[in-house]
């Protein structure tokens, strides 16, 4: 009889609560599963005959399958990144993402656009020729300018007195200071004084770039997702009015239709950093 070696699936999932053995569990015993946190993962050893070798520290809590509770080794064949692996409250795995990128071991998404996505500006210069592809008529785009610190920030009252500066990006704007997600490092800067001060503390950091968009006065987001081929829009609604930032406080969601431009949008941009199986586009009305 010929013995079939099931294939080992691990699964960072930056949420304990969900269940990615259960998810996964029609598609057992082909495929073994494991998941963890990238605080629970270490290298076992390094590269063992071309394989990587992952040890995998054990839980307590949010415990979902019993290997969770020990100490396990594995030799993944696919991993599924759930996880950024730079935040804002100082957790940083690119150290463990390199490693794994290095070894071969394929992932979903790839491990390139894992790496580009760490970054505003890389993300955008991609967006950007999706634009110049399809025209800003078709793919819109909200115009964004980068400076590599807060010393490189235009002057606030030398510069704004000219209009025709081509690096400015008119009031009001929002500012971002580096890679942070989730609203961390944004500020809404509604004139010449707030510029100033938000210069000010960028300076005490002057290892962060930082970048400016002008505001965009929206009335909701739409939020697109994709997973394979598939692709469904939510209308994204908060709560609080006067809450500026999309991404904070309560929201509603309701599905709502794809139409034809959407898939363009989505599609087109799913091509960036060899391919997306699994993206989320956001669109402010």
């Amino acid at each position: 009889s010929v013995v079939v070696m099931a294939k080992q699936l691990l699964v960072i999932e930056c949420q304990p609560r969900i269940n990615w053995y259960a998810i996964m569990a029609d598609l057992a015993p082909e495929v073994r599963v494991e998941q963890a946190t990238w605080h629970q993962l270490s290298l076992a050893g390094g590269f063992l005959h071309d394989q990587l070798t992952v040890a995998i520290a054990p839980i307590r809590i949010n415990v979902h399958h019993p290997s969770q509770e020990e100490r396990r080794t594995i030799q993944p064949d696919l991993v599924l990144c759930r996880s950024v692996t730079r935040t804002a409250q100082g957790n940083d795995a690119r150290n463990l993402m390199f490693a794994m990128a290095q070894s071969g071991v394929p992932c979903v998404n790839s491990w390139e656009s894992i790496a580009m996505f760490l970054e505003r500006p890389s993300m955008h210069a991609a967006l950007k020729q999706t634009q110049l592809s399809l025209g800003s008529e078709v793919f819109p785009l909200v115009r964004q300018f980068y400076y590599p610190s807060g010393t490189g920030m235009p002057n606030a009252f030398a510069t704004f007195n000219d209009a025709s500066d081509p690096n400015f990006p008119g009031f009001p704007c929002v500012l971002k200071m580096g890679p942070c997600h989730a609203g961390f490092g944004k500020m809404k800067v509604m004139g010449t004084t707030n510029w100033s001060d938000f210069k000010s503390i960028a300076c005490l950091t002057d290892s962060e770039y930082v970048s400016a968009e002008p505001f965009v006065d929206w009335d909701y987001e739409l939020r697109l997702q994709k997973l394979g081929d598939e692709i469904r829009a939510f209308r994204k609604t908060n709560y609080d009015p006067a809450q500026w930032k999309s991404n904070t406080g309560g929201s509603s969601l309701a599905d709502t239709e794809v139409t034809p431009l959407m898939r363009i949008w989505v599609d087109e941009a799913a091509k960036m950093f060899g391919g997306l199986e699994i993206m989320s586009l956001d669109v402010l009305h």
